[in-house]
């Protein structure tokens, strides 16, 4: 308000600070500053899902129920929110200022429904009923593929190359087992004091066993030029492409663009090997000036999780004031992470933050146990 008020026009008849120059520029920004504004593309279509689904089921016997499910779908138009107000170069052109592809604004955040999704995943399902025992199995494989998984989140490096973020979502889970197992254990005859004791007890499991999500190597700092005779000859920083939007990719390292089979340890330790390299150049190669890193989005994976539940529960019938059907009387004892497995977070993947960098330095929760006390009637 200031930078479009005056002394003598009202209502903006306030005072302007001293070397405020008011009035917008030929762009319609601020003269004297850079406003930050959101807009909607006005031809924007309606995003739109279409899912797929195909099962076979078949009973093998025994009490066994065997299931095996395609499930697919494809998300279009999606909506997608990103700065378009930057170019490739312009801290290189500018001497290491922004300017924008719009002088007088900053950031340009433009929403759009420009992008697209994929899920497709095989499932199979093992289920079992009988003798006092329900168990269930699903096993999962799939994959997720977007342009970002995040309506307005830094995943758009490239202001204008949205194919470029094409790749495994954020929740893509390419492997995943859950099973769970209910067993009402059986109890001797009668409804004597020995049956009250050792009568009405079961055992209940969940577990799940999981790879690893996936992440983008990305380096968050700054563009820092060196400047000769007033040109810009080199980097000592990051923004690669000196668009003045610090989120990059970095080059391919000589390796490829992934690693398998990683133990938990490597990801205590640090997953790459950086030899006290500045933004981890040694494994990471630095593009050329004013040029976007090659590696891909979410290429690397984060350690896998696995995790039990168990649960001992007692019901014991007790009378009650209303009706001849008493009430149930359940105590029940759950352990969450019954085994206390170390389940690690996905790994630092900024180089900016080299002392953690490739490293997962925090976990889910231990061990846990509650009691809990419920009556049904």
């Amino acid at each position: 308000m200031f930078a479009l008020g005056t002394t003598s026009s009202p209502p903006y008849n306030f005072p302007l600070p001293p070397g405020l120059k008011p009035g917008l520029n030929a762009q319609g920004g601020l003269i004297s500053g850079q406003a930050s504004v959101n807009v909607v593309d006005p031809h924007m279509l309606t995003s739109y899902m279409q899912n797929f689904f195909l099962g076979v089921q078949r009973e093998v016997g025994g009490g066994w129920i065997g299931e095996i499910d395609y499930i697919g779908s494809m998300g279009r138009h999606l909506y997608a929110l990103y700065n378009v107000n930057r170019f490739d170069g312009d801290l290189i052109q500018h001497a290491g200022s922004f300017t924008g592809l719009t002088p007088g604004f900053g950031a340009i955040s433009y929403g759009q429904a420009n992008e697209n999704s994929s899920y497709n995943g095989l499932t199979g399902v093992l289920k079992h009923t009988g003798k006092g025992v329900t168990f269930n199995a699903v096993y999962n494989y799939s994959k997720a593929i977007d342009n970002a998984s995040k309506l307005d989140g830094p995943e758009h490096v490239d202001a204008f190359n949205d194919k470029r973020e094409r790749g495994l979502a954020d929740f893509d889970t390419r492997h995943r087992l859950a099973f769970t197992t209910l067993w009402q254990i059986p109890g001797p005859r009668g409804n004597g004091l020995y049956n009250k004791a050792f009568g009405g007890w079961e055992l209940t499991n969940v577990t799940i066993l999981q790879a690893g999500p996936p992440s983008s190597i990305i380096c968050s700092a700054a563009f820092s030029p060196v400047i000769v005779n007033g040109v810009v000859v080199g980097n000592k920083g990051c923004d690669y492409n000196a668009d003045a939007n610090n989120l990059d990719y970095p080059n391919t390292p000589a390796f490829g663009n992934t690693l398998r089979g990683l133990k938990r340890s490597t990801y205590l330790t640090g997953m790459f090997a950086c030899g006290g390299s500045v933004f981890c150049s040694a494994v990471f190669p630095q593009p050329g000036l004013g040029i976007e890193g090659n590696l891909g989005r979410n290429t690397f994976h984060g350690p896998g999780y696995a995790n039990t539940d168990f649960s001992t529960l007692k019901n014991l019938q007790i009378p009650w004031f209303v009706g001849n059907e008493g009430a149930n009387l359940q105590f029940r004892t759950e352990f969450f992470n019954v085994f206390n497995r170390v389940n690690l977070t996905n790994f630092n993947n900024n180089i900016a933050n080299l002392s953690t960098f490739g490293k997962s330095t925090s976990t889910y929760p231990s061990r846990d146990i509650q009691f809990a006390l419920r009556l049904q009637f």
